[in-house]
């Protein structure tokens, strides 16, 4: 996700240097649009953090499940 983030700011930050300063206003949505892009890259990987954190917990408790069924002595999974 790092390698999106510094991607789309790689291109924006190119995008910007083509602008003239004749137009800050188009600069300044270029800067809005490349920080709501870097905000949304952030948050993805987050959410695709949580959400492998959220499959790995559950993967250990049907696991411990298993092994309490079974009554094995080690129940660490």
């Amino acid at each position: 996700m790092k390698y999106l983030t510094f991607i789309a700011a790689l291109l924006l930050s190119i995008t910007l240097m083509g602008c003239e300063e004749e137009d800050p206003t188009l600069k300044e949505q270029m800067e809005d649009a490349a920080d709501t892009i870097s905000d949304k890259a952030k948050e993805a990987g987050e959410n695709a953090k949580d959400a492998a954190r959220d499959v790995g917990n559950a993967i250990e408790d049907k696991c411990e499940d298993i092994k309490d069924e079974l009554e094995t002595e080690d129940r660490d999974c």
